[in-house]
């Protein structure tokens, strides 16, 4: 009698907590595929599968090597796509499968209802299971959450699992924590005011900082001390009460340094992300390749940029990354400069000759030979030749045309292939000797970095012409 009484007790008391389950979606299953949208749509489309709620948006079925998938689409649609789903009970997880020849850059931000809780996470494997932890306050059954392409790339999902509470949802309030934006940026040297965190529960909020060799911050006023460039997570955390359930918010805080010359920015090294606070004067611009200089260098800046004309001064304050193109140093836009607001006059300084200290530089070479025809198409490498040197070009940018054999003054941007110095036509001009730049035998003329000939050159840095030499010196 006590063994049954203690057997009925036991039963009752597993009853009053919640049980755990597995709901899992498999997109590879025939049955499952079928109900996927066969062509992507700006329109959203719904399906109930394994009793879970899906709404897709610019999603699709597809196959690859016999094994279906979900796809959501962002390459060549917009907006790019989503997939939501609405579950009859409390969400704790969900786990996602990349399928076996899914994109390895896609990036996703995961929301319920209206608040971000997972922003920019990277889908950087094959046929990998990436999990998403569900935060206590957005676990209620009837919540929608949304998983978001964010970058131009179609993301591959062949299986989500979804873990769930059934029957023994909490009966204590959200606490309802929450910071207005999911990430923000901060510049050593400038204020940072850190973001308010918004709460219903009357707990007091902890705050920690996942990095705070980054930043740190103090834990029960949320204030951010910046130390270093880096990126850490700020936390607030509260305690359950006996009204309020525990609850828990976040944001990503991305530290940046000030740059304020190109050899500054190019001596953080490869992959160093900060902030361009100085003005560049722009050389050329053709499509993505707007090449520029600081006064003292030049540039490559590769990436969508405001239109620009020559002369154009971009204005400091935006945001970029440094990247070492096998040989040819880039910098790679992260936020889009503002317009123009001045412009002053760049002309290329005029050389006959031109090695690796030009690299980047926009320049006209003076006397160049060409023994053929020059190409049309882009991307077509030919030669010419300079007083019996030989130099490699290629068909880079559009628009520059093509002219027949012979001797020209081209306007170059230098650039290097596999260590070689590697000359990329902007424009052909008829012959015009070399008298302006060789006054005299062993007389050196010296031109700026905007290409302005200076007489009496001093404290900087020039392009010396002699001899039919060109290269860059500092003069102090």
């Amino acid at each position: 009698m006590k063994k049954l009484l203690l057997s009925i007790a036991t039963v009752a008391l597993a009853g009053s907590f919640a049980m755990a389950d597995n709901v899992t979606v498999n997109f590879s299953d025939e049955t499952t595929a079928a109900q996927l949208p066969t062509a992507e749509s700006a329109t959203p489309s719904t399906a109930k599968i394994n009793g879970v709620d899906f709404e897709f948006m610019n999603c699709k079925k597809g196959k690859y090597e016999g094994a279906m998938y979900l796809q959501i689409s962002a390459k060549k649609v917009t907006p790019m796509g989503y997939v939501a789903f609405t579950l009859p009970d409390n969400c704790t997880k969900f786990t996602i499968t990349t399928g076996a020849n899914a994109s390895t850059n896609v990036t996703v931000n995961v929301t319920a209802g209206s608040n971000k809780i997972k922003e920019n996470v990277v889908l950087d494997q094959k046929g990998a299971d990436f999990a998403f932890e569900i935060p206590a306050d957005y676990q209620d059954a009837g919540t929608k959450y949304t998983l978001q392409v964010t970058n131009k790339y179609n993301a591959q999902i062949t299986k989500i699992v979804f873990e769930t509470e059934q029957g023994g949802a909490s009966t204590l309030t959200p606490a309802g924590l929450s910071f207005p934006e999911g990430s923000y940026t901060a510049v050593i040297g400038q204020a940072f005011t850190a973001p308010e965190l918004s709460k219903t529960t009357d707990a007091p909020a902890v705050y920690t900082s996942s990095n705070p060799e980054v930043a740190t911050v103090d834990a029960a006023t949320g204030a951010v001390t910046l130390v270093a460039a880096g990126e850490t997570t700020i936390k607030a955390t509260t305690p359950e009460t006996t009204t309020y359930r525990a609850g828990e918010a976040s944001y990503k805080l991305t530290v940046l340094d000030l740059y304020t010359s190109i050899e500054d920015f190019y001596s953080a090294g490869d992959g160093n992300t900060g902030v361009i606070d100085f003005p560049l004067t722009v050389a050329y611009q053709n499509g993505i390749n707007t090449y520029a200089t600081d006064g003292t260098d030049f540039t490559l800046i590769y990436g969508e940029m405001p239109s620009y004309e020559v002369g154009d001064v971009i204005p400091s304050g935006w945001i970029a990354q440094y990247k070492q193109y096998y040989n040819v140093p880039e910098i790679i836009p992260v936020s889009e400069p503002a317009e123009s607001q001045e412009i002053v006059e760049f002309k290329p300084a005029e050389v006959t000759s031109i090695d690796a200290s030009l690299l980047n530089h926009i320049v006209i070479l003076v006397g160049v030979d060409f023994a053929e025809d020059t190409p049309a198409e882009e991307k077509t490498n030919f030669t010419g030749t300079v007083n019996g040197t030989e130099y490699a070009f290629r068909t880079t940018f559009a628009g520059v045309g093509s002219v027949a054999a012979g001797k020209y003054n081209v306007r170059v941007a230098v650039s290097d292939f596999k260590g070689a110095i590697q000359l990329l036509p902007i424009k052909y001009d008829e012959y015009s000797g070399v008298d302006e730049i060789t006054a005299a035998e062993g007389e050196a003329q010296y031109y700026n970095m905007q290409g302005v000939r200076v007489a009496n050159p001093e404290n900087g840095m020039f392009i010396r012409v002699q001899n039919g030499k060109a290269q860059k010196v500092v003069i102090k």
